[in-house]
């Protein structure tokens, strides 16, 4: 009878320690997708060929300033402060509540004025998330990096990554915060600000967004030109009652079909944020929109 041959005996190796972080957290076409604090390269982007030059370069910037977040705790820190003064957290409520007080309470017909000026720029702010959300669903670009905790959306189609609705809101801000006609600035006593301040707030704002595995490069580029033009080839920023009332309607109808939809509240965890801003849409829009 044969003697079973014994497997040779292997020295105990203790396992090689495993970044939690860079755990592989899916696939989109075939494409491996890590966590955004991963130091993995980014995914080649689904929607754009690999062998396009275009899409390699912006890869290539992605991850180049991706990596220097990695890198730098105080870039990250700094992305993180920069990307807040235009998240929909603040960027909504803020000139609201300021809004209203200046209006209601105010005894400076300047300081009323200035307050109706903030709570036009929240209808602005969202007019702006409605056509990013158009946009995005049109050309339906995957993010760079998807979280590996299921993410915390607002709105419908914030998944997708192109344009960058920040950089649109924060070109947008900047630039009207510069214009001595629609800046409300003056009305507190301030000057407009300079067009080199504006240039270097929008610029931040979409570098933070790449910094923190938002955004391609690409993708903040074309929120960059839609929020100038959107600014300056718009009625947006002085547009009336009814339009007003046109827009809010949209948002209305949007937050209801999330509301009825149970696929979709689970995917919109906020959406009860978005009901409120809904809210105070018809709430202010009169005072908003009357004249000065």
């Amino acid at each position: 009878m044969r003697a079973r041959k014994e497997a040779p005996v292997r020295a105990y190796e203790p396992p090689s320690p495993v970044d939690p972080l860079d755990a592989q957290v899916g696939e989109v076409d075939g494409h491996t997708i890590y966590s955004p604090t991963s130091s993995r390269k980014i995914a080649p982007d689904a929607a754009v060929p690999a062998g396009n030059v275009l899409s390699r370069a912006d890869r290539w910037m992605t991850d180049a300033v991706r990596g220097l977040n990695q890198r730098n705790a105080a870039f990250h820190w700094w992305a993180t402060a920069v990307t807040l003064t235009v998240d929909e957290v603040v960027v909504f409520p803020v000139p609201t509540f300021v809004g209203l007080a200046l209006y209601f309470c105010a005894a400076d017909p300047a300081l009323q004025h200035g307050g109706q000026l903030l709570m036009r720029l929240k209808d602005d702010f969202g007019a702006l998330s409605l056509i990013e959300q158009a946009l995005k669903l049109t050309f339906c670009r995957t993010r760079p990096y998807v979280p590996k905790t299921k993410p915390q959306y607002a709105m419908y189609a914030e998944h997708y990554s192109f344009p960058s609705g920040h950089t649109m809101r924060g070109v947008y801000t900047a630039w009207l915060f510069a214009d001595p006609a629609l800046s409300p600035l003056p009305a507190f006593g301030l000057s407009p600000i300079s067009p080199a301040a504006a240039c270097a707030w929008g610029a931040a704002v979409a570098v933070s967004r790449v910094a923190l595995g938002k955004h391609y490069v690409f993708d903040t580029l074309a929120g960059t030109v839609f929020g100038a033009l959107l600014l300056w080839y718009s009625p947006l920023p002085t547009c009336g009652l009814y339009a007003r009332m046109v827009l809010a309607s949209i948002f209305t109808l949007e937050v209801a079909a999330v509301a009825l939809s149970p696929t979709l509240r689970d995917q919109m965890r906020l959406w009860p944020a978005v009901a409120g801003i809904v809210f105070f849409f018809w709430a202010t829009m009169p005072f908003a929109a009357g004249p000065p």
